[in-house]
């Protein structure tokens, strides 16, 4: 299944409806859903500011091989689609400590890397505790 983002240019609501409908009628569209500006996550959240909101796709370009914090992230089940850069970095520790307060100041961020992991690798990003 291949996941593509149409942003309009036009807010003609009536066109774009227009638009919306034709493409559900095609019988190889799986599904058309609303991604942005209006947002609507599972919890029902808007995102804070549908300008600052950035899609996956164009994340992985502007920050290739980089880790990327992300507040109001927008998914579709387990799927990301995107949300707002709050930090970024190629290196893992670097990001790790840039993210660390950020993560307390917004609830509900995520975090991912643009780039190809590894099969093998070790990415977590846990505090590390020690067991008694």
């Amino acid at each position: 299944m291949s996941t593509y983002a149409i942003f309009f240019k036009d807010t003609d609501t009536e066109k774009v409806n227009k638009l919306v409908d034709f493409m559900r009628s095609l019988d190889f569209v799986d599904s058309v859903e609303p991604i942005h500006p209006g947002v609507v996550n599972d919890d029902q959240s808007v995102p804070e500011s549908s300008e600052d909101f950035i899609a996956v796709s164009d994340l992985k370009k502007l920050y290739p091989d980089q880790w990327v914090l992300l507040a109001n992230p927008q998914k579709k089940g387990a799927v990301l689609l995107g949300g707002i850069v709050l930090v970024h970095d190629r290196d893992k520790r670097e990001f790790a400590l840039k993210a660390k307060d950020l993560i307390k100041e917004h609830p509900g961020v995520t975090h991912f890397y643009t780039g190809v992991i590894p099969r093998h690798a070790h990415v977590g990003l846990a505090k590390k505790t020690q067991l008694r």
